[in-house]
């Protein structure tokens, strides 16, 4: 069945969870947010968080039925008139409408490959799996021995510090990672490929610091994958050239600081109280069993505020504009990649292939072969850690179905701490 009614977005609020439990997220904003700790822990998108949404999912259907008007010959308008109506629920009208090419059985779609690949049956040597095509090795020249190399450096997942994990975008390890391929001089370019919704503020500004470093050695490009916010965009932000995909969500330039507050859940959920004695009036700063003292709140605002004039003062660096242009275009707002182009906050859209093109081209090299970093896990040890993995988080999948997913995102939550430049919410296109 093919479904064609539009795009929507979901955002995940667990406001409710949290009243339930009696937890303070005690949320400190910067800039003009500085007294709104609400717009981060209603129930419901605020106004600007709706408007700001609807912009982003509108551009990304604009964009998704330019391509099909393209391929299938329909106007726009006729695209937008099937969605609205849900005239393409059925796969015969979908025919009729000329959205698919045939309606047939799986024996018979088997048979079209047969046919197409010049084989009398399709066998599963003849099949790949989504997953495997997805995780295919990118192209390499022809000259695969050449001296010359240009670097992928692949950074996946939430911004934490430490060593991260498959997951996650671990600080030392990529900032390690990246200080290696600056250091030989056999790697002539480097193309970071970022795929991450932001973390941890600290972490994020140590892997600029080592992306700044190689490009003033070397050609430094970005590819950015399906999201790139945040931190995810502050780690990008300094490159020589950042490519994006038109759907890629991108910017969310903006900070906040979260300590929770478990006092009145260990009072009221558990019957636990704490107490204590101290030497001075801050000997105690950042507890998650009290809430912060009016001091401690300014003081942490302070440093959120002084991070995001960082974050922009960084983006306004790598992209040849002022303060303000960067301010008006920030405060936290996501937009897809075909609008960052228009904003100026990347340089072209594509995807991975086009940004190794750009690195090559800038590094003016006529052969050159591809590596790949950081360095795989040994594939017997990553098979057992896997097995281990997938079968917890199978369970928990098959028990709780789409609960998992809201338990994931709570968990994210729960293990924040500090400054943070991530989106403040979570975001699923469907």
């Amino acid at each position: 069945m093919l479904e064609f009614k539009g795009f929507y977005s979901e955002i995940v609020f667990i406001k409710g969870l949290l009243e339930k439990l009696e937890i303070d997220p005690q949320i400190i904003r910067h800039g003009k947010y500085k007294s709104a700790v609400e717009p981060l822990i209603l129930d419901k998108m605020s106004e600007a968080n709706k408007e700001q949404t609807t912009a982003f999912v509108q551009s990304l259907w604009d964009e998704t039925l330019a391509n099909i008007s393209a391929e299938r010959n329909i106007s726009i308008e006729k695209l937008n008139d099937i969605a609205d109506k849900l005239d393409a629920f059925r796969a015969d009208r979908a025919l009729e409408l000329n959205l698919i090419d045939s309606v047939i059985f799986f024996d018979e779609f088997l048979n079209l490959l047969a046919n197409n690949l010049g084989v009398d049956v399709i066998k599963s040597d003849n099949l790949v799996s989504i997953s495997s095509y997805d995780n295919v090795k990118t192209r390499t020249s022809s000259k695969k021995r050449s001296r010359n190399k240009v670097a992928v450096v692949y950074a996946s997942g939430s911004i934490s510090q430490g060593e991260g994990s498959d997951n996650t975008i671990g600080s030392d390890k990529i900032a390690r990672t990246l200080r290696q391929v600056r250091l030989d001089n056999s790697v002539k370019a480097v193309v970071l490929r970022v795929n991450s919704p932001g973390g941890d503020g600290l972490a994020s500004d140590i892997i600029l610091r080592e992306a700044n470093l190689i490009k003033a050695e070397k050609p430094f490009v970005v590819s950015m994958g399906n999201l790139a916010a945040s931190g995810g965009y502050y780690i990008a932000c300094g490159a020589d050239r950042i490519v994006a995909n038109a759907n890629t969500i991108t910017g969310s330039i903006g900070v906040f600081g979260i300590i929770p507050n478990f006092q009145q859940f260990f009072n009221n959920k558990l019957g636990i109280t704490f107490d204590n004695v101290k030497t001075n009036d801050n000997a105690d700063f950042i507890q998650t069993t009290k809430p912060l003292s009016e001091f401690q709140y300014k003081l942490i605002e302070q440093e959120v505020d002084q991070f995001y004039k960082t974050f922009i003062g960084h983006v306004a660096k790598g992209r040849n504009m002022t303060i303000e242009e960067v301010d008006a275009i920030a405060q936290g707002r996501v937009w897809s990649g075909a609008d960052a182009l228009e904003l100026g906050l990347v340089d072209e859209l594509g995807d991975l292939n086009i940004a190794i093109d750009i690195a090559v081209q800038l590094a003016e090299l006529d052969d050159f072969r591809i590596i790949e970093k950081p360095e795989q896990q040994d594939p017997f040890e990553k098979l057992i850690s896997e097995f281990m993995g997938q079968t917890r988080q199978s369970h928990l999948e098959k028990e709780l179905g789409k609960g998992y997913y809201y338990l994931k995102e709570f968990k994210e939550v729960y293990e924040m701490k500090g400054i943070q430049a991530r989106m403040p919410f979570s975001l699923q296109i469907n």
